[in-house]
């Protein structure tokens, strides 16, 4: 539980087994502020503690943390009516680069 801008808002993290990785879209809805973070190793200063807005241009925290960690931040985009549904990756490029390998 974080106070952010006079509110409570409640911030968890769960770490997924290759297996779980099939229900990754039912967690990720359209709007929520939902990340996927995809880690090498966990970062012993996750930012976790100091939440998330949601918003890639609000959360440089969680943001740099990740592709400081050799990492891949996932955020779903678009709503089910859009014509560009999908998801948006930001890390490294050569880590980015990967997923296409």
């Amino acid at each position: 539980m974080v106070e952010q801008r006079r509110k409570l808002k409640f911030f968890g993290a769960v770490r997924l087994d290759a297996n779980a990785l099939s229900l990754v879209p039912e967690t990720m809805q359209p709007g929520s502020c939902t990340y996927l973070l995809a880690l090498p190793n966990i970062a012993p200063n996750f930012p976790e503690s100091s939440g998330w807005l949601g918003q890639l241009n609000e959360d440089f925290e969680l943001i740099q943390s990740n592709v400081k960690n050799d990492g891949i931040i996932f955020q779903r985009v678009g709503y089910f009516d859009d014509p560009e549904v999908g998801l948006v990756a930001l890390g490294k490029p050569d880590v980015v680069e990967r997923l296409t390998e």
